[in-house]
């Protein structure tokens, strides 16, 4: 039987290799639902795009075949894994985070990602070359690239860096 899946990560922007990451994850369980952590961050270099914007970036790539849920970060793990747990019922996380990994350590299985080339496609790289006026547009889904020049992305990295 096939299981369901969360995929966990924080999608700052949503790139190339979070799609390929989730699209094969979609292939292996029955069901995954995507979880876009730090949903209390924002405007800041780290995280520049609330929950919302996120989700938007999610939305216009995924459309309605994906279930979207955001959580907070919070300074103790076991607390961070309880209110996930919480909202969702899953049988396994996916996750890149080494702290993501650590918190559900003897809680629930833990799978990297299938990640494509994950030196090219990175949210901290994609965000510098934003800030620097450099092409990152490639980097990303053209429905994501697109939403991201409507809210003025490269102005708002510009600031943050």
């Amino acid at each position: 039987m096939k299981k369901v899946a969360v995929v966990i990560g924080r999608f700052q922007p949503l790139h190339k290799g979070h799609v390929y990451a989730i699209k094969k994850a979609i292939e292996k369980f029955e069901k995954v639902i995507i979880v876009v952590g730090s949903t209390n961050e924002k405007n800041t270099f780290k995280n520049p795009f609330s929950f919302k914007e996120r989700k938007e970036m999610l939305r216009r790539v995924f459309g309605k075949k994906i279930k979207i849920i955001g959580i907070p970060d919070m300074p103790e793990n076991r607390k961070w894994v309880k209110e996930l747990l919480k909202k969702v019922n899953f049988d396994v996380a996916i996750s890149g985070g080494p702290r993501t990994q650590k918190c559900f350590n003897g809680i629930k299985k833990v799978l990297k990602p299938d990640f494509l080339r994950p030196k090219i496609y990175k949210g901290t790289r994609i965000r510098k070359k934003m800030a620097k006026g450099e092409k990152w547009e490639h980097l990303v889904p053209k429905e994501v690239a697109e939403y991201l020049k409507k809210i003025k992305a490269e102005e708002r990295m510009r600031k943050l860096i």
